[in-house]
């Protein structure tokens, strides 16, 4: 099985999906692939990260606080109940 066959049987049922560190290199690319698969994508960026590589208009930003993990976990849980579907995370410490 390939990488494209791996992601369509692995992607198929989700709909929304949030990608923390959204707005890295690898995490762009995440979005993309979301996007690609006609996903709802929403962006997990913090306030001050550069959104170079997130000009989709199609895309979705949570703007989280990463340094609070209290309230970090509060926004997670807002988010999953409104979305559901899956959350993919890719965040690099600072």
């Amino acid at each position: 099985m390939n990488n494209e066959e791996f992601a369509q049987k692995n992607t198929c049922c989700l709909k929304k999906v949030l990608v923390t560190g959204a707005s890295g290199f690898i995490g762009s690319f995440l979005v993309e692939g979301g996007l690609e698969r006609e996903m709802q994508v929403w962006a997990g960026v913090r306030k001050s990260s550069s959104r170079t590589y997130l000009k989709d208009p199609r895309i979705q930003f949570a703007e989280l606080d990463f340094a609070h993990p209290g309230r970090l976990t509060e926004q997670l849980a807002v988010l999953n109940n409104c979305m559901g579907d899956g959350i993919i995370s890719f965040i690099v410490p600072v």
